[in-house]
């Protein structure tokens, strides 16, 4: 599949995500000031609103990347037992974020808020837990604890994020960055389905094979999305609204009163 086939894919899947929130959209609008055009993924408007988006997707190896295999002597790939640190593991998120960023900038002008969205049809071996998403902006992830000097043991350990995050400092007109779930209906159907059914065919794989295929009229059509938002904590970009991408399954962290740290947003 090719690069444009992926970018056209996370794009229908963010459409998918419009029209089922009700909100109308320009496709790759021309953008910027003084000869300085860009075409952003979508403007989209939305409850007043209009939202500036460049959509992400990913072709890569991601953690099993050439750097997680050694080779054997009659020159074969082989497994080899080798970790990666988190700034190996999070250069995929980093590299689309700071390409989208560079597609948005030109749009400053605008006045608008200014979102990357990231999706991955392609399943590609990347994090994309909320966690990571964080920290490809803010930094890896680092544990912290305090040295008691009287017993010479650590406690109070904190997660914090340290090095390698330099989204503000790098593109402070970043308003939010998102990453775009998808998932297919029939699948989650199937996994709750196994779950139940788990102690009756163990390890069954013919009676597996049979009673799914007995249930199979029974599986849900389509798909769902939904956004994981993050919002950036400069004080320069214009902040995205609460109530635009605030969908029932819509999970979005904001900034602290303070804007030293992000915390999950109650709808």
């Amino acid at each position: 599949m090719t690069s444009n086939n992926l970018s056209t894919m996370a794009e229908d899947w963010f459409d998918q995500y419009l029209v089922e929130r009700g909100y109308t959209w320009q496709v790759e609008p021309d953008v910027g000031l003084l000869g300085r055009i860009k075409n952003p993924d979508r403007l989209v408007s939305a409850h007043g609103f209009e939202v500036v988006c460049e959509v992400k997707s990913f072709n890569t190896p991601g953690l099993f990347a050439d750097a997680e295999f050694r080779r054997s002597e009659d020159g074969n790939r082989v497994a080899g037992p080798k970790s990666r640190s988190m700034k190996d593991a999070l250069k995929p998120l980093r590299s689309q974020i700071k390409q989208a960023a560079a597609q948005l900038k030109a749009a400053q002008s605008l006045g608008h808020p200014l979102m990357v969205v990231m999706a991955n049809p392609m399943n590609c071996p990347v994090p994309s837990d909320d966690m990571s998403l964080m920290a490809a902006m803010y930094g890896d992830h680092e544990l912290h604890g305090t040295l008691d000097p009287d017993t010479g043991e650590i406690a109070e350990w904190t997660m914090t994020l340290g090095r390698n995050g330099k989204l503000t400092m790098d593109h402070p007109y970043v308003s939010a960055v998102a990453w775009l779930h998808h998932q297919d209906r029939a699948v989650a159907w199937y996994g709750v389905w196994m779950d139940e059914n788990r102690a009756q065919y163990g390890d069954d794989v013919a009676g597996w094979l049979e009673a799914m295929r007995a249930v199979e009229h029974e599986a849900p059509t389509g798909s769902d999305v939904w956004l994981t938002i993050v919002e950036t904590v400069s004080e320069s970009a214009v902040p995205l609204p609460r109530d635009v991408f605030d969908g029932p399954r819509d999970v979005r962290y904001v900034p602290t009163p303070d804007r030293t740290g992000l915390t999950l947003y109650q709808h």
